[in-house]
């Protein structure tokens, strides 16, 4: 095995990109939330081959607002604003052709997604909680082993933001930044159960204190701070509570346990064919 693969097995590496790091084999929420929804979807979406789904306008608007304000430094490595020009025209065929040279291999937006993307990521500076943002790691990837049945399975994480345990945060602390339509409690709550926070943020913690040795202490502080897409872009900060940790976990486990079987029999079934 060289090197570079038993770094993956375990650790953390920062300055990973994001295509790197989501091409690697190791099992990552995404890919255990798919198989709670049935294996079929899970079979679908990373075995059979199928072409990798483009990101939604969303998507784009949330991973250009995070690496504007965790990461700013990457945004001329990873984004490119497509020119405005009539491509009707000679003068704008050459302009578009010579934009499309320049863009291999980054990300195409416009200039109004990164205006609203700047406007975000500002409103996201200016939360109390940035002010503790300092001494720790944006966007570094975590590789960690999960016990199934006594046997290790490969796993990975990507905390947006966090501190490892300290003295101000004993536990270590995790920052996730989500983009959504609409961040008060009551709608921001039907949302993370939508998309499976509950399970992220058990996944999140596990790998965090199994790389960093703390498994005998509290679990680290989770923080959702959530900011909204339309303006004004208002930003509300949520910790994770016991008790949705305790729901991820469940489902953490449930969907662990699940794979192996799944990979061993074979058998990738749907929903219930029942009525």
């Amino acid at each position: 095995m060289d090197a570079k693969a038993q770094t993956l097995e375990s650790g953390l590496i920062s300055g990973m990109s994001n295509a790197d790091y989501h091409a690697l084999p190791s099992v990552s929420s995404s890919m255990l939330k798919t198989i709670l929804r049935s294996p079929a979807h899970y079979y679908a979406a990373y075995l059979d081959g199928a072409p990798r789904k483009e990101p939604t306008a969303n998507m784009v608007l949330g991973s250009l607002t995070h690496t504007l304000f965790l990461e700013p430094e990457q945004y001329g490595s990873e984004y490119i604003v497509a020119p405005e020009c009539d491509r009707r025209t000679k003068e704008g065929k050459a302009v578009y052709a010579a934009f499309q040279d320049a863009a291999d291999g980054l990300t195409v937006i416009t200039a109004d997604q990164l205006q609203t993307a700047q406007d975000m990521a500002n409103a996201l500076c200016g939360h109390i909680i940035h002010e503790a943002m300092t001494g720790g790691h944006a966007e570094a990837s975590i590789f960690y082993s999960a016990s199934v049945g006594g046997v290790g399975m490969a796993c990975r994480i990507r905390p947006d933001y966090h501190i490892p345990p300290c003295d101000t945060w004993p536990s270590g602390l995790i920052i996730d930044v989500k983009t959504t339509d609409d961040a008060r409690p009551e709608a921001f709550a039907r949302t993370c159960v939508t998309y499976g926070y509950d399970l992220s943020a058990a996944m999140y913690c596990d790998g965090f204190q199994q790389h960093y040795g703390t498994t005998e202490l509290e679990p680290p502080l989770f923080l959702l701070l959530v900011v909204e897409r339309d303006a004004p872009h208002a930003v509300a900060c949520y910790e994770c509570s016991p008790e949705m940790l305790d729901k991820g976990s469940e489902k953490y486990r449930k969907a662990l346990d699940l794979l192996p079987i799944c990979r061993i029999s074979g058998e990738w079934p749907g929903y219930d064919g029942g009525i």
